[in-house]
């Protein structure tokens, strides 16, 4: 039988929750698509914190869109040179409390204080940052730096999947009803889907909420928290 080779594939949207990285744990090569439409109103520029009262608002990165609605994570340019202050300000009032702030806000701090070309940029930074942080040692690759046209939707993700000789594609449950399956098919390749329920971990802040940014897990369980991801 041939050994399987998992391909994932995923927008660079920013800060993620923990099922981001529960993919890239469960794949062998991971692509990061910084070349495709900048969906207004998604998860792209913003994530969700819990803020010392207890409730979960929103961490946004202002852009501003070169092409209008036909912009691409690349294109995005960050639009707020004071974004940073506000940004760290908002997750400094939220996490102060929390087990490990002391040891990692200084390197969020640092990481977001940089100058960035695009929001691709930032949240590629920032995806590598939390992967070397919870040991994830997936290889992660970027779509604009492979130099090839692979086409758009389906073909998009077959053909990423084929560079990399994956003879299985995992894809996210949300994509159901957009794939192709019978494409894949044609190609030997199988098309799989995530299933990921995102565990309980201990949380600051009064009662437990579901689906935030892996920041939360990061301040609030340390390097410990791989285990609720994988």
């Amino acid at each position: 039988m041939k050994e399987e080779l998992i391909v994932g594939i995923h927008q660079p949207n920013f800060m993620p929750w923990m099922g981001f990285f529960n993919k890239i744990c469960l794949v062998d090569e991971f692509v990061l698509i910084d070349e495709v439409q900048y969906v207004r109103g998604s998860v792209c520029n913003r994530t969700k914190v819990k803020n010392n009262m207890g409730d979960a608002v929103w961490l946004t990165v202002p852009v501003n869109l070169e092409n209008g609605s036909a912009s691409t994570f690349n294109q995005a340019k960050i639009a707020d040179p004071n974004w940073q202050k506000k940004a760290l300000n908002l997750i400094k009032a939220s996490y102060l409390k929390t087990p490990f702030f002391r040891l990692y806000f200084p390197e969020i701090e640092e990481l977001l204080s940089r100058d960035y070309s695009s929001l691709a940029k930032l949240n590629i930074a920032l995806i590598n940052f939390f992967c070397v942080k919870f040991a994830i040692d997936t290889p992660i690759h970027i779509q604009s730096e492979l130099g090839i046209e692979f086409g758009k939707k389906n073909y998009l993700n077959l053909g990423i999947t084929m560079h990399f000789k994956g003879n299985v594609y995992l894809s996210g449950g949300g994509a159901r009803k957009y794939n192709d399956d019978s494409l894949f098919l044609k190609e030997g390749i199988e098309l799989r889907y995530q299933d990921f329920k995102a565990p309980r971990y201990g949380q600051a802040n009064g009662e437990y909420i579901e689906g935030l940014s892996i920041l939360d897990l990061l301040f609030n369980e340390g390097e410990k928290g791989r285990r609720y991801i994988s």
